[in-house]
């Protein structure tokens, strides 16, 4: 090919690669508005998630019991690792969900473990808020470790109502 007909070829690959990146954002765009639809409506319907079917301190020592390996609220209390964190978080999220108050999550918190693990209201404030926006846009992560966390909850209360201690 001479010269003339390989930069008549580039720049025909050129537009078609910017018209196909075009339908690609519009699809891209419109999936994401009709996910974010179904996203918030999800939300709205979970937001009661297990209402006050386990005390605080209960999610807490099941929390600890499924993730025996990082302590997240005894052993690794200090530790700033993002799995250990999003953990603890997550269960702030989900007491929050269950209708347990920032108050009594903290409060319960620091008698179960000599006043170590939070400092103030605003750290279950920030946990709340980053969750709700993690789970806003389906981190895989953050859904994967609470989904294991809501199903232990269940399982806990399943075997709580088996043998009659509920």
């Amino acid at each position: 090919m001479k010269k003339k007909e390989l930069s008549i070829l580039k720049q025909n690959v050129d537009s078609y690669v910017r018209d196909l990146n075009t339908s690609i954002n519009a699809a891209v765009n419109k999936f994401f508005a009709q996910m974010t639809a179904i996203t918030d409506a999800d939300l709205k319907g979970e937001a009661n998630i297990l209402p006050c079917t386990v005390t605080f301190e209960e999610l807490v020592n099941i929390v600890e019991e499924l993730y025996n390996k990082e302590k997240p609220f005894t052993t690794n209390l200090t530790n700033k690792i993002n799995r250990v964190s999003l953990i603890r978080q997550i269960t702030y999220h989900i007491g929050s969900n269950m209708g347990h108050s920032y108050n009594y999550m903290y409060t319960s918190l620091n008698n179960m473990y000599g006043g170590k693990v939070v400092k103030n209201h605003s750290t279950i404030d920030h946990s709340v808020n980053k969750i709700n926006d993690l789970m806003f846009i389906n981190d895989p992560k953050c859904m994967t470790l609470r989904n294991q966390i809501i199903n232990a909850v269940a399982k806990y209360v399943d075997k709580q109502e088996h043998e009659g201690n509920v």
